[in-house]
């Protein structure tokens, strides 16, 4: 019967090492909130003052930033690492793990970028024990925790995950030349699986449909107390099923 059919696996993460997947897991994105934007209050607001004339709005009302941080899954830190500096101009990590070392992509292979974001010029290229596939016709967009505010991020990429081997390092870049500890458990990297298909769009002059459209959806924010915010997203479900934790 239709409505007992089981929904497609499209990711799956794979680690050999059971400490890892019991006590560092995959995650969805929406277990790594930072606790600094939890703790935001989501504002001062009247429900029955549609225009808020007398409100206070934080972000933490924000459709779009709340339904980002809840999308795809968090690759966290598998071990202690840290990371020092010298007055060389040297570096040195250290990773509690040795079995998953940091190579590096020295600053020659992007000479000129990002010189005014990243003073230590070197990324670093952390060997992850986890193995990540998707289904047929879907990748993934690897993204830095954006919210979090921490001495380093990763690097932004796009991987056809169908078609690329399984292992994926993270690699790593670092805002300023300053002893760095990320602890076991550490958000890395934010990932989001999509479907890939062919994107044709178009320019144009905005036109009476367009002002119709707005003046419509405009109207929602006067149907509750709560105003437009159920109306206008979407909301995705990213599970995850853990298996192989228990030990025998």
């Amino acid at each position: 019967m239709r409505w007992f059919k089981k929904e497609k696996t499209i990711i799956e993460f794979s680690c050999k090492e059971w400490a890892i997947r019991k006590y560092a897991p995959v995650m969805p994105a929406s277990s790594f909130m930072p606790q600094a934007y939890k703790d935001i209050p989501a504002g001062t607001i009247c429900p029955f003052d549609p225009f808020h004339k007398a409100s206070l709005l934080s972000i933490k009302l924000c459709p779009a930033l709340n339904q980002y941080q809840s999308a795809g899954y968090v690759i966290p830190a598998w071990a202690d690492m840290e990371i020092t500096f010298d007055d060389n101009g040297g570096y040195s990590v250290n990773v509690s793990n040795p079995d998953y070392p940091a190579l590096s992509h020295n600053e020659e292979q992007y000479p000129g970028l990002l010189e005014n974001r990243f003073k230590f010029r070197t990324t670093l290229k952390f060997l992850s024990p986890w193995s990540v596939k998707t289904a047929p016709g879907y990748s993934l967009m690897w993204l830095p925790m954006f919210f979090h505010d921490v001495n380093y991020q990763a690097v932004p990429a796009i991987l056809d995950s169908d078609i690329l081997p399984n292992e994926m390092p993270i690699n790593m870049m670092f805002f300023e030349r300053k002893t760095t500890f990320i602890k076991m458990g550490d958000p890395l990297v934010h990932i989001i699986p999509f479907k890939r298909i062919d994107v044709t769009g178009i320019s144009r002059e905005y036109n009476d449909a367009d002002r119709k459209r707005w003046k419509s959806l405009h109207g929602l924010r006067l149907l509750t107390k709560i105003s437009w915010r159920p109306f206008i997203k979407n909301k995705l479900k990213f599970t995850l099923d853990r298996k192989d934790t228990e030990l025998e």
